[in-house]
């Protein structure tokens, strides 16, 4: 199950969050979404075990963890606008109050 869990992760939206957002974010508020990615990382870390011990059992709790992660995917697809073949400032100004979204 950590294999299945391990696959749908890195093929889904886990690792796009770390790039994506050095990629449209400032020097600031870069700080703080890799600050939240941490401490979401180490909630997961906390939380982890409880789950293991519960009802779920360890099937379910990496099932549930997929499940999230597809769940994240299309929120990505979604909601995140395209960066490719933008400039670095057309990367940044994508979120600014008021910009066109070129979904």
């Amino acid at each position: 199950m950590i294999c299945v869990f391990i696959l749908i992760y890195q093929n889904t939206s886990g690792p796009c969050a770390w790039v994506y957002t050095a990629e449209t974010v400032v020097d600031v508020a870069l700080g703080i979404c890799i600050q939240v990615l941490w401490l979401t990382v180490f909630v997961l870390t906390l939380s982890t075990q409880s789950l293991m011990d519960s009802a779920l059992h360890p099937a379910g709790v990496f099932f549930m963890f997929a499940i999230f992660c597809y769940i994240a995917t299309f929120f990505s697809y979604l909601y995140l606008c395209e960066t490719m073949g933008l400039t670095e400032k057309e990367k940044k100004n994508l979120y600014i109050p008021g910009a066109k979204k070129a979904y």
